[in-house]
């Protein structure tokens, strides 16, 4: 079934990951080392205010270059076919 069948016209409800506490800790690392790596659409980011002050302020963020070197779509497409029992989302719509 199609998600519009199954979960309306608008789909199923995105998923954001969630990155947590991305203050940088050593001092020696670029105060938006995190930040700017761990930067894309529909992600959440939890930060203290030294680093969102800082993120602000000089953080070089590109959004048409993803920041990940590697696309995990091909894979997350493909884990159903490789033996997983599971072919619902885990969260119902």
């Amino acid at each position: 079934m199609s998600a519009s069948r199954t979960c309306g016209p608008r789909g199923p409800p995105v998923q954001r990951p969630l990155w947590a506490s991305t203050g940088v800790k050593n001092p020696a690392y670029p105060d938006t080392m995190y930040v700017e790596g761990l930067v894309g659409p529909e992600t959440v980011d939890t930060m203290p205010m030294a680093t969102l002050l800082a993120a602000g302020d000089h953080a070089r963020v590109d959004p048409e270059h993803p920041t990940v070197a590697i696309d995990p779509d091909a894979d997350l497409r493909a884990r159903p076919t490789r033996g997983s029992t599971s072919t619902t989302s885990p969260r119902s719509c």
